[in-house]
Formats: C-alpha cells, sequence, structure tokens
C-alpha cells in the first residue's frame, strides 16, 4: 500500500465517528434489582425537577449507574441521594452555557436524558435558552461523545405555530435535537400530575380571588393529563428498548377531561366552594 493510501486510511479513522470501547465496568450483572448492575450508564439533566425525581428513582431501583449535573444548592439534590445504591450516583456542578462542563458530564455514559424545563422565563434564561439552545449543545456534544442514546422530553403540544411562546421553543426544542442528533428519542407527554405537580396543585393553591379564573370558563379546553410514575415508566422502556431510536412518543392518560369539570372535581376534593369566572380577553398571553 503506497504511502498516500495509508495516510488516507489512517486519516478517515481519525476523523471518523467516535466507537467506545466495551469496558468490563458497564457490562450487566448481578440479579437484577438496586444492588446489581444493568449496564446502563446514563447522565440525566433536569433531575432535581418534578419528573426528574422519579426517573431517578427508577434507574436507580433496576441498578443503574446515574450522573447529574446540578446547579442549584447543595441541599436541594440530598432527596435524590438514597434512590440508588452506594456510589451509584454520581453528583457534579455543571454550566449550561459551556460545553467543556457538558462533555464531562456526558464522557462515560451510553445514555443522556434531557428532562430541563421550567414553566416560567427568568432575567438570565429565557424560553429559547431552556428548550433551544441548552438542548441543542446537549445533543451536539452527547454525539460528539458517541453515545448510543439520547431522550429528549418536550410536550404533547408542542408547535410552531402555537400562540404560547412556551408551546413554540418546545416545537423548535425538538427540530434541533433531531439534527444534532437523529437517532434521538424524543417523548411528548401531555399534562402531568403527580404530589409535586404544577397542575392540579396550581388550581388548589389559587387563593388570591374569590373564584377561579378560567378562559371560557374552561368549556373549550380539553386535558387528558397522565400520572408522572407512568411518564417514569416510559421513559426507562425507551431506554431498555433497542428498536426506538428515531423514533417519538406521545404520552397521555386514559381519560380525556374537559378543564371546567377537572378543576372542579379539584376545589371537591378540597372541599372549597367552586366558583368559576372567565378571563377576559386582554389578560390572554
Amino acid at each position: 500500500m503506497s504511502r498516500s493510501a495509508i495516510t488516507a486510511v489512517a486519516t478517515s479513522v481519525c476523523h471518523g465517528p467516535p466507537h467506545r470501547q466495551l469496558h468490563h465496568a458497564i457490562i450487566p450483572h448481578g440479579k437484577g434489582g438496586r444492588s446489581s448492575f444493568s449496564g446502563v450508564v446514563a447522565t440525566v439533566f433536569g433531575a432535581t425537577g418534578f419528573l426528574g425525581r422519579y426517573v431517578v428513582n427508577h434507574l436507580g431501583r433496576m441498578g443503574s449507574q446515574v450522573v447529574i449535573p446540578y446547579r442549584c444548592d447543595k441541599y436541594d439534590i440530598m432527596h435524590l441521594r438514597p434512590m440508588g445504591d452506594l456510589g451509584q450516583l454520581l453528583f457534579m456542578e455543571w454550566d449550561s452555557r459551556d460545553k467543556d462542563s457538558i462533555r464531562r458530564a456526558v464522557q462515560h455514559s451510553n445514555v443522556v436524558i434531557n428532562l430541563i424545563g421550567r414553566d416560567w422565563e427568568t432575567k438570565y434564561f429565557d424560553f429559547a435558552d431552556v428548550y433551544v439552545k441548552i438542548p441543542q449543545a446537549i445533543a451536539q456534544v452527547s454525539k460528539e461523545a458517541g453515545v448510543g442514546k439520547f431522550i429528549h422530553v418536550s410536550h404533547l403540544n408542542a408547535d410552531v405555530k402555537s400562540s404560547s411562546k412556551y408551546l413554540r421553543n418546545k416545537a423548535v426544542g425538538e427540530t434541533v435535537v433531531r439534527e444534532a442528533f437523529p437517532e434521538a428519542v424524543i417523548i411528548k407527554p401531555s399534562d402531568i400530575f403527580g404530589r409535586e405537580d404544577r397542575f392540579l396543585n396550581h388550581f388548589s393553591n389559587i387563593r388570591r380571588f374569590i373564584g377561579i379564573p378560567l378562559v371560557s370558563l374552561g368549556w373549550k379546553t380539553v386535558k387528558q393529563p397522565v400520572y408522572v410514575s407512568d411518564v417514569s415508566k416510559g421513559i426507562i422502556n425507551a431506554v431498555k428498548d433497542p428498536h426506538v431510536s428515531g423514533k417519538t412518543f406521545a404520552f397521555v392518560g386514559p381519560n380525556r377531561y374537559l378543564l371546567f369539570d377537572l378543576v372542579k372535581y379539584v376545589y371537591a376534593v378540597t372541599h372549597r366552594l367552586f366558583l368559576p369566572y372567565p378571563i377576559p380577553r386582554f389578560a390572554y398571553r
């Protein structure tokens, strides 16, 4: 073989897609459960959030090693520590705008799960940052690092034509993630309810008004809420299933409700008087 041919082969090898050698430490072993090892090393972004704690709990119970990047105070991650066996949960501080920080979080993982999200904008992070730029950076770095599976959680109603800035950015986020990591699994859940949710608790905690403000009294809005543990189990199934790459899944509950009926039920359970009134059009966002 000529010198030029050897150089060409060496160049293609050096600049091709990254290939990881299988280390004996990530080979599944044990009978299954918390004290065994499932073979999954997962980095979970957004693990400190509502859905994140359930995902980490399920990963820990099946014997996975979980890398948890966090930006909050250390006291805010204490509830996650008992969810895995000794040494199986690894906590690390990270900067969402620093790709080297993201790279350190995913470099040893074979699964990356993005659960980052919030319902409001802040001075330093708007919806474009949270749902477009950060997921795009995580997907790009994960692809470069040779991560085997990337799971991105969006929203059932994400649409670039939506009147909601939140949902528009969710839709754009799906697109940029798919471009950066074509094999990504995209999860689109409906409204998620659970003990710590911002859905049913939002209505039950409204105290500043005499009644409850609802758009069109809730008669034109249909909800199909899904339980948080079911969403978490669905994500774990996507982690374990080798045939889901590049697919999109919608997660919804078994029943549909008018928003009026749903909020009325919440007020009945909390033994409060239900007095709905329509939100004036000028107050729409």
